[in-house]
């Protein structure tokens, strides 16, 4: 058997992260991850058992974060853990059972309830509330605007690059996104710098709490890019071109969007099937008779 030193993961993490996420926008978000094991369990230990995989879990559900989140963290853990034993630091890596999520559970904010969280975030710090503006009006990721550059909005659009979970997008920026990036510091390389994502999600659950949010779980920084979502769907934008806009990579992921669809409004269809005539007639009268021009009607 290998002779093992004991170790932690503050220390796995300084050896191995970089190597195992070398892409930097993917390490912004595993590193937040990392942090919060680090805070759950900053002992050293020769091998991690059963129990100490529970007690972590235990800790992060009584902290609000859902079982997909629980799960990222418990993931990046494991993965951690397997370089150890790859590396002989550790002799062997105990599987981690995946808790249940609930893919089709969707929470969004109402204007009252963004208003509220806002004036939370504003009282801990004004670049909180900004980015968090920023995320309504665009639905990326807090790592893909942590991420950016100031190269990367230009001509009244976004450009978000592609990565190993989202697909690169240019999405046109809502006035209010044009406000909120006039508040910010040009001369600065990124027009979040200095925003760390473990200072925001602790400043996050603070705000939570000292608001009538309280107890609420399923109000976590992902409900941003899902107040995004909810809100071009309920305006009738379609479900697949929301996809896009958000760079979801799977369908599978936008089922828990359905639910606020009406699928017995066809109002809309209506409309467009009128105009889509509409436009023919006119355009075929527009390029062939040019005496009747737009004012003619199509034929019954």
């Amino acid at each position: 058997m290998t002779d093992i030193t004991a170790t932690s993961i503050a220390l796995l993490s300084d050896k191995f992260a970089k190597e195992l996420w070398p892409n930097e926008k993917n390490f912004v978000s595993v590193a937040g991850l990392i942090n919060n094991l680090i805070k759950i369990y900053p002992r050293a230990f020769n091998l991690l058992t059963q129990q100490d995989y529970e007690t972590i879990v235990t800790i992060l559900s009584k902290r609000g974060y859902k079982p997909s989140t629980i799960n990222r963290h418990m993931n990046v853990l494991t993965k951690l853990l397997r370089k150890a034993m790859q590396e002989g630091i550790i002799n062997n890596v105990l599987v981690y059972r995946r808790l249940k999520e609930n893919d089709d559970q969707l929470r969004y904010l109402s204007f009252a309830e963004e208003d509220l969280l806002l004036k939370q975030l504003d009282h801990i710090d004004t670049r909180y509330k900004i980015l968090s503006m920023f995320l309504i009006e665009t639905g990326i990721t807090m790592s893909e605007a942590i991420s950016l550059k100031w190269r990367d909005i230009k001509d009244g659009y976004v450009h978000i690059s592609e990565n190993q979970h989202n697909l690169s997008r240019a999405l046109p920026l809502t006035d209010r996104a044009k406000t909120v990036l006039s508040l910010l510091d040009t001369t600065a390389t990124t027009p979040f710098c200095g925003i760390d994502p473990v200072r925001f999600r602790s400043a996050w659950r603070n705000a939570i709490k000292n608001s009538a949010l309280e107890g609420d779980s399923a109000i976590v920084p992902t409900v941003l890019r899902h107040t995004c979502a909810s809100r071009l769907i309920l305006m009738g934008v379609d479900i697949r071109i929301v996809q896009n806009w958000l760079g979801n990579r799977n369908y599978k992921t936008m089922l828990r969007y359905e639910k606020l669809l009406d699928q017995s409004d066809f109002t809309t269809c209506h409309i467009l099937l009128n105009n889509y005539r509409l436009q023919k007639t006119r355009h075929r009268y527009n390029r062939y008779s040019p005496v009747l021009r737009t004012e003619t009607q199509p034929n019954v």
